[in-house]
């Protein structure tokens, strides 16, 4: 009686009443529809992609993560996409100017190769509910009142299990980090200049790097199995002396910029943690204004 005198009071937009059964199997058809159709930009959306992820891989990092999510919905591409696709090539089209810097000093002995690790728990947006690891590794060098960076390694890639926690989701961006930049890069370094260079892991969840420090987790014991994680294989390396870890601000973190989108108001932030800044050399801005003002079209590769 009580749901009865609920539906016969209530009206929806512009005063409609409730919808029956019919009516709402209806409505769930046309919205099926809907998404069925085929985003016009589908035949040439891997090209557009490929090219751009080429960009990111080299000296764009800023689309890294806007690549990344566009390249898993290839296979369902629609209007919705073709939106996202527009938008990624008009960015690109009117930031001419925005490039990778960075400075290294001339003394070896103040090198160290830090590496920022950071993982968007459950990322926004993603209907796998799979989280998204972001990596930016730097060179820093020079006296500790002025420090230098130099950008040399990053990555944005989706996870490939559900991680049912924060911590489990920073590990698993962690190891992604340390086995697939720290450690490779720590090898060419010591090898080209005949003497250890201190590596450092960036880590912004205290649970994580105390788990990483202690070498066991008995709530996480099944890394190993979803993620294909060792959590005694980085503890291992980490009092073997191969890296150290330490704790990262999430404000300074540099890794948080390739692992979900950002707002306009933020965005500006961001793009300084990951040494992307607009230059002021001659070539690059004469360039930029011999450019035509109008936009490409959506349909422009």
């Amino acid at each position: 009686a009580r749901c009865d005198a609920l539906c016969r009071r209530y009206r929806g937009p512009a005063g409609r009443p409730p919808a029956t059964w019919e009516e709402m199997l209806k409505d769930v058809e046309v919205a099926e529809q809907k998404l069925q159709v085929r985003g016009a930009l589908a035949d040439h959306a891997a090209a557009v992609l490929m090219k751009a992820l080429w960009a990111a891989r080299v000296g764009r990092p800023d689309v890294s993560v806007a690549v990344v999510r566009l390249a898993r919905r290839i296979t369902t591409w629609g209007a919705k996409e073709d939106k996202d696709l527009h938008r990624l090539v008009s960015y690109l089209w009117s930031t001419p100017t925005l490039t990778l810097e960075g400075e290294v000093h001339s003394d070896v002995t103040t090198w160290t190769i830090r590496c920022f690790a950071d993982a968007d728990y459950v990322s926004q947006g993603d209907t796998s509910c799979k989280s998204t690891s972001g990596m930016f590794t730097v060179l820093e060098s020079g006296p500790p009142e002025c420090r230098r960076s130099f950008p040399l390694s990053w990555h944005a890639k989706k996870q490939s299990s559900v991680a049912r926690s924060t911590p489990e989701a920073e590990l698993a961006a962690a190891s992604s980090a340390i086995y697939g930049s720290l450690i490779p890069l720590s090898i060419v370094f010591d090898e080209a200049l005949g003497q250890h260079v201190p590596c450092i892991v960036e880590e912004d969840n205290s649970a994580a790097q105390q788990i990483i420090e202690k070498g066991f987790s008995a709530a996480l014991r099944y890394l190993s199995r979803t993620h294909r994680v060792s959590i005694a294989a980085m503890s291992e390396s980490l009092h073997a002396g191969i890296f150290d870890i330490a704790h990262c601000d999430s404000a300074d973190m540099r890794g948080d910029t390739l692992t979900k989108p950002f707002t306009a108001a933020k965005w500006p932030a961001a793009l300084e943690l990951i040494l992307m800044r607009h230059s002021r050399s001659t070539s690059t801005t004469s360039a930029a204004a011999s450019r035509p003002t109008s936009t490409p079209s959506s349909g422009s590769q």
